[in-house]
């Protein structure tokens, strides 16, 4: 039988910039072989030092386009900090515009 259990690793504090995020992880978690330790990206940006601050964003024409065709119509000082951290982009528009238009074949 397979299965599949999640644990928090408790006891950790409040990550900053230049922490040892594995140092930090390792002292609180006891991995078994064949364990898999999943890290939230929000964590290790905050132990690389890779906080900015929206008031200190200004938000690009290409920033602001691809905000206002966002579902969730994010600030789009938070759409440039992505483009800021981006290589490129692949592609800034929804693939399907209505869902309902969707043909399913059989």
């Amino acid at each position: 039988m397979n299965s599949l259990e999640l644990f928090a690793v408790e006891g950790l504090p409040e990550v900053h910039p230049g922490d040892d995020l594995g140092y930090l992880i390792s002292s609180q978690a006891e991995l078994k072989t064949a364990d898999v330790l999943v890290v939230a990206q929000k964590v290790v940006s905050k132990s690389e030092g890779k906080l900015r601050s929206l008031a200190t964003v200004q938000a690009s024409d290409e920033a602001k386009r691809i905000a206002s065709q966002l579902i969730n119509l994010p600030d789009p000082r938070l759409v440039q900090v992505v483009l800021d951290e981006s290589v490129r982009v692949l592609r800034s528009q929804r693939v399907l515009t209505n869902p309902m238009s969707v043909s399913l074949m059989s």
